[in-house]
């Protein structure tokens, strides 16, 4: 639970949830791969869970599952990017398995 002041000045409470179901890690970080090969400038602009998964969700709505499989063949370095943005998105999201 966490608490915001509005505009007004009221203080308002409101629940924070994040889904731990679904995707692991490796495959949304193998979709933002996909289209976001450079990981330094993705998370200078992808600062919030929902922008994370914005961007994972668009590529494995263009991609599909099945691309996403052989993202390696295409980026360079693809173990250390890959390792980089997998901790990323922990730092984000500790609860991410």
């Amino acid at each position: 639970m966490a608490t915001k002041k509005s505009q007004s000045g009221k203080h308002l409470e409101y629940i924070i949830i994040r889904p731990t179901f679904g995707f692991n890690v490796d495959t949304l970080a193998n979709a933002i791969l996909w289209y976001h090969q450079d990981v330094e400038k993705f998370k200078s602009t992808h600062k919030t869970w929902n922008k994370i998964m914005e961007a994972a969700k668009s590529g494995i709505l263009e991609e599909g599952l099945q691309k996403l499989e052989y993202v390696f063949e295409s980026i360079d370095d693809y173990d250390a990017k890959h390792k980089s943005l997998v901790e990323y998105m922990k730092s984000i999201n500790p609860q991410i398995d």
